[in-house]
């Protein structure tokens, strides 16, 4: 009787363990936060996807963004004969293609948010309020590696592949009517796949998720319970900018559906590679241990026989402790851990 209550108890235990270990409670979370987000940007959407009539030139038929107009290769070819339309009258103005989310922009969701970020956390980590599982020259070291592979990858599959966008014959026809200050569209116009707004910005946002992720893994004592749950959840939260911008990529008639998804793997391949290679890269090397995401727990775990009668074992952990500025721990220091009696000796 007491046997089987006890395995029945085992296996609870154990399941409830399996549900820790694979982060269940928190993965639900992140879903039901996506919905929320879904629902929000689907209740607040303002304006309806755009489908011209008489679409000649079929999926590449899409308008582009004129001022407050949205103009077809019909309503700008009607220019050449001094139309009074509105997208005449924007493009005589010198009106720039619409972008929700332009160059410069993009630019600010891909390194000014990410430094702004690790200077915040190198902050903290010096106030010691914060163990980073990386120093900050790993981490802005990782960052320049994981834009620059996903610039590489993207420029060079544009290249390859050289796919019209959407508004490929809108941008022409801009090419044609709108004078040498819209030459620059010209080579723009077919380069679709994949998105380049999209892989840049899940680069830089989901290498800060990636980061966040490490830090919490290595300073699992000091955040627990709700605390550490809600972290995991902020740590989730630039994923959803990288999501917005593709999203606007494809609002904006700039890619197509698949061109923003290929994006987005790119650039999260990139940080996971960067994390993994660069960041957290001292055990990933060299051979020592690591957790799921690649944070140094410690070395290989040299073991060594002490005294002649079978002393205790001492096991030499070279954890990195960036968090602290004594001498335990500082650069892959070493702390020796058990003895003859298993005492802690620094």
């Amino acid at each position: 009787m007491g046997s089987s209550e006890g395995g029945r108890s085992a296996e609870a235990v154990s399941a409830a363990d399996r549900i820790r270990r694979w982060r269940v409670p928190e993965f639900v979370g992140v879903v039901v936060g996506l919905a929320v987000v879904s629902l929000v940007q689907a209740c607040f959407s303002e304006y309806e996807q755009f489908v011209p009539e008489n679409n000649k030139e079929g999926i590449n038929g899409f308008p582009v963004g004129l001022g407050a107009e949205w103009c077809t290769a019909s309503d700008l070819s009607s220019c050449v004969i001094q139309s009074e339309s509105g997208c005449c009258k924007e493009l005589q103005e010198g009106k720039s293609p619409h972008e929700t989310v332009d160059d410069f922009q993009l630019w600010f969701v891909y390194l000014v948010i990410p430094a702004a970020f690790f200077a915040v956390r190198q902050i903290l980590t010096k106030l010691g309020l914060h163990r980073g599982a990386a120093s900050l020259a790993d981490v802005i070291l990782g960052l320049v590696f994981c834009l620059g592979l996903s610039v590489a990858l993207t420029d060079a599959i544009k290249v390859m592949v050289g796919r019209p966008r959407p508004n490929y014959a809108a941008l022409r026809a801009l090419v044609e009517y709108g004078g040498s200050n819209m030459m620059s569209l010209q080579a723009k116009s077919i380069r679709s796949f994949p998105s380049g707004h999209s892989s840049m910005s899940m680069a830089g946002m989901f290498y800060i998720t990636l980061v966040c992720w490490g830090d919490l893994s290595r300073s699992a004592a000091e955040y627990k319970g709700w605390r550490r749950s809600l972290l995991a959840y902020l740590s989730i939260c630039p994923i959803l900018i990288s999501i917005c911008v593709g999203i606007s990529r494809i609002r904006d008639f700039w890619h197509f559906q698949d061109d923003v998804v290929a994006g987005w793997a790119l650039g999260a391949a990139s940080a996971a590679l960067a994390v993994r290679w660069v960041t957290f890269s001292e055990a990933f090397w060299k051979g020592g241990k690591t957790d799921r995401y690649g944070v140094v727990a410690a070395d290989d775990g040299l073991l060594q026989q002490k005294g002649d009668n079978g002393g205790g074992m001492q096991l030499m952990m070279g954890v990195r402790d960036y968090g602290s500025s004594s001498d335990d721990g500082v650069g892959g220091g070493t702390k020796v851990i058990g003895g003859a009696t298993g005492d802690t000796l620094a």
